[in-house]
């Protein structure tokens, strides 16, 4: 498994750069703790069709360009509680999420961007393919486990 996320998460043009390890270490931390996570939500509200997710306030002290960028996000939200459009007032085109398109936005400090299929690839890794994997490597999956007859 290891040698897997090494595979996926290393930048090969510069393997041995402190810089980049920390990066690659980073972005697999937020994939499993945040991303996927995420991702994984959004795609069971689509398939059951629910309602609302809630979760804990972030807490810490951020850059004014840091606060700048949830408030954009606050806006769409609220314009999306209001009115059912999170786009109203704002510039940024966003189509409906369903299981085809997985329509994402991004937001940056330059705006609110258009996306499908938010960082596929390693949302693929840890939906699919890591869970695979583990139930490889148990015993009991390649019927090396004991069993007990009663």
């Amino acid at each position: 498994m290891g040698k897997l996320l090494d595979f996926e998460y290393t930048d090969w043009q510069r393997p041995n750069d402190s810089a980049t390890l920390l990066f690659s270490l980073l972005s697999m931390s937020n994939d499993v703790g945040f991303f996927y996570p995420a991702v994984s939500t959004v795609k069971w509200h689509a398939i059951l069709r629910k309602g609302k997710t809630y979760g804990p306030r972030s807490t810490g002290n951020y850059t004014e360009e840091e606060r700048r960028l949830p408030r954009g996000m606050v806006t769409m939200w609220t314009n999306f509680a209001k009115s059912g459009d999170a786009r109203r007032f704002t510039n940024a085109t966003w189509a409906k999420y369903d299981l085809n398109s997985q329509s994402s936005l991004q937001f940056t400090n330059q705006g609110a961007l258009p996306g499908s299929r938010f960082e596929a690839r390693r949302m693929h890794l840890w939906s699919d393919l890591i869970p695979t994997i583990a139930l490889m490597e148990t015993p009991q999956a390649q019927g090396t486990g004991t069993v007990r007859v009663t």
